[in-house]
């Protein structure tokens, strides 16, 4: 299930090398490393246990024919091809090197691996030198000309690729000046391919794509606590003895999205599936409804926060050559809509795929070798400005290497990478690893809230519209599910407005400020009282709605904090677009001072809310008082005295 430019499991791979000997060699039956005087019949049995997938046995028969002759140059260019397959690449390079040492004209091909092999090892002079080689040779007579026609024209396609891999490489200068990547806990990776990670968005639950040699892909979990991964297992029922993977879970965690190869529903060879989560528990998948799939491959699926958008890989006609990144819209139906692709800017001549969208929904990473990058594949990130995607920018060393990277996620803390990496250092094949993400690439800071519209006596849940107001944006309709709730992805510390005019209810109105920490999912109630229920106090013949909005200090200080500044920024926005509330400032302190000293100082904390509401555009005139009562908590425990060190800003309608 995985794109045709992901590296190749190696036993796929092995026809390369049968070059040297006739066709006829591979009727051999023997399977077992066989000891012989013959070092020709050693070579033809070793290449017979590499196209049997035989790899620890091929080896050693191939290490027990150069001992046969140790000058046998076909013998030391197999091995070095069989190295360079397996990803060990150093290896691979004094293999090749020692062919060549013995014989200059022995493979052509076998200079683009040994200089790709030096690419892999960050040294880019060996590798200029080998890539240049295997350029000159095509004119010039060798060994095996004509035998590894197909594999040089595939190493001539991608060598000028190669060549800009170096220049970028070179391009970032001093490596060692970079941080780091981590692998994750070896609970998750192993000698197997591990890829496409994703979070919940609880934080608890950590899931990826395992691919054991012989077998098909499987979607596993891991159980997050502490940062630790623990009880890896595979995710029940999604598996099956066909291809599952490139899971994500839906921000809501209500519903997970996969690719699943060859079932008898499918459209094509892979499609996007769907499932409800209930109770934690993932019900039996279904293909994606509406018009999402198509006869091609289809695959690597991530939703945006909202749930109206999916972005996923294709090699669906109409793209730009290979895989390209799509976007499906869902329709007022609750199905998804006729896919458009991303455009030329994002997707190339070669393969784009393992799409990432942010929770921001502006921000989106993708894996390319079509762009320029280190090698195989790098993580590419745009940005969305006004219905417009940037041109994509290659998030450098040390997240991308020489080698493939696919799939990439983002930790609710916003600034921790997931990224899967066929890099020299991991266990085994694709492995997945920890990075900081570059500021510039950072999404916009999210968090979740969870909206419950109820009748706020019996606690029925209220099927209405709810129009809602977040600074900087136009004003949404949203209308909750059955239940009474809905789920939005939020700025972190803004303020939100909530309004509900329904039949039977009185007019509601209020405001929300969101956590300023990134990835927090929180709780909001709405309730609408029933007309003739109202519970506010009057004045005359109105009723009178009241909010209630803290900012702390601190000890013995009337300077406003950070969070502070933040917060009245988005209230000033917010009066702004709600122009009917009038305000009251009132002044606290705690009760480590003397009586009339902490009557001033909470006088002071109130007229210095007061003037920067006033400077940000605030009328005047909606100000109907600001004050300064002293001390009102006369506890003795810093968490008491904390509560007392504020100002209240009474909002009423």
């Amino acid at each position: 299930m995985k794109m045709p430019i992901y590296k190749i499991i190696i036993y796929k791979l092995f026809a390369c090398t049968l070059f040297f000997i006739s066709s006829s060699v591979l009727v051999a039956q023997t399977s077992d490393v066989i000891t012989t005087a013959d070092a020709t019949e050693s070579l033809r049995h070793a290449q017979k246990l590499i196209n049997q997938g035989e790899v620890e046995k091929a080896i050693k028969q191939l290490d027990h024919t150069i001992k046969i002759k140790n000058d046998f140059a076909v013998a030391w260019r197999v091995k070095g091809k069989l190295f360079y397959d397996l990803g060990y690449y150093k290896d691979a390079a004094e293999l090749l090197e020692t062919s060549f040492e013995l014989d200059q004209k022995i493979s052509r091909a076998a200079f683009f691996e040994c200089g790709d092999s030096y690419l892999k090892l960050y040294d880019m002079e060996l590798a200029h030198y080998y890539f240049t080689r295997f350029s000159e040779m095509e004119n010039e007579k060798y060994v095996n000309s004509g035998k590894e026609a197909s594999m040089e024209i595939d190493y001539k396609s991608r060598l000028s690729e190669k060549f800009e891999n170096i220049k970028f490489i070179e391009s970032l200068g001093d490596l060692s000046t970079y941080n780091k990547v981590e692998p994750v806990s070896k609970q998750v990776n192993s000698i197997h391919d591990e890829y496409l990670p994703a979070i919940s968005s609880a934080g608890d639950k950590f899931i990826f794509t395992r691919k054991k040699k012989y077998q098909d892909e499987n979607i596993f979990s891991a159980d997050i606590n502490d940062g630790k991964f623990n009880h890896v297992s595979p995710m029940g029922k999604i598996n099956s003895p066909l291809n599952e993977g490139m899971a994500k879970i839906s921000p809501r965690s209500d519903e997970i999205f996969c690719a699943i190869c060859k079932r008898q529903d499918s459209y094509g060879g892979c499609d996007i599936y769907t499932a409800k989560i209930e109770d934690g528990k993932i019900e039996t998948f279904e293909n994606a409804e509406g018009k999402l799939n198509s006869r091609s491959w289809d695959s690597q699926p991530t939703i945006s926060c909202d749930g109206q958008y999916l972005y996923f890989a294709s090699t669906r006609e109409g793209g730009y050559g290979g895989a390209d990144i799509w976007v499906s819209q869902m329709d007022k139906n609750g199905e998804w809509g006729v896919p458009e692709n991303m455009g030329a800017h994002i997707n190339t001549p070669g393969d784009e795929e393992a799409p990432y969208i942010a929770v921001d929904g502006n921000t989106l990473f993708f894996t390319s070798n079509g762009h320029p990058g280190q090698g195989d594949g790098d993580i590419f990130y745009t940005k969305n400005y006004l219905g417009i995607w940037t041109l994509p920018k290659n998030l450098g060393y040390p997240i991308n290497s020489p080698a493939k990277e696919l799939g990439i996620f983002i930790d609710p803390d916003n600034k921790t990478a997931y990224v899967s990496s066929a890099r020299l250092e991991g266990e085994g094949g694709m492995d997945i690893y920890k990075a900081e993400l570059p500021y510039a690439a950072q999404p916009d800071k999210i968090g979740f809230l969870e909206v419950t519209v109820q009748d706020k006596y019996s606690t029925l849940p209220i099927p209405t519209i709810v129009r809602v107001a977040v600074k900087g944006n136009d004003p949404m309709m949203i209308w909750p599910d059955e239940t009474g709730k809905f789920f939005m992805c939020v700025p972190s510390s803004k303020a939100i407005s909530f309004q509900v005019e329904e039949e039977g209810f009185e007019y509601y109105i209020n405001a929300h400020f969101t956590s300023s920490n990134p990835g927090t999912t929180e709780q909001f109630v709405i309730d609408l009282v029933p007309i003739g229920k109202a519970q506010f106090a009057s004045k005359g013949a109105n009723e009178v709605v009241e909010k209630r909005i803290q900012f702390f200090f601190e000890h013995d200080s009337d300077e406003l904090t950070e969070k502070t500044v933040n917060d009245l920024k988005d209230l000033s926005g917010l009066l702004a677009i709600e122009k009917d509330w009038n305000i009251e400032i009132v002044g606290y302190a705690d009760s480590k001072g003397s009586l009339d000293y902490n009557v001033k100082l909470s006088e002071k904390r109130a007229g210095v809310i007061a003037n920067y509401l006033k400077q940000s555009g605030v009328s005047s005139g909606k100000i109907i008082r600001h004050e300064g009562k002293g001390s009102i908590n006369h506890g003795k425990s810093e968490i008491e005295q904390k509560q007392s060190r504020r100002v209240d800003i009474i909002l009423r309608k």
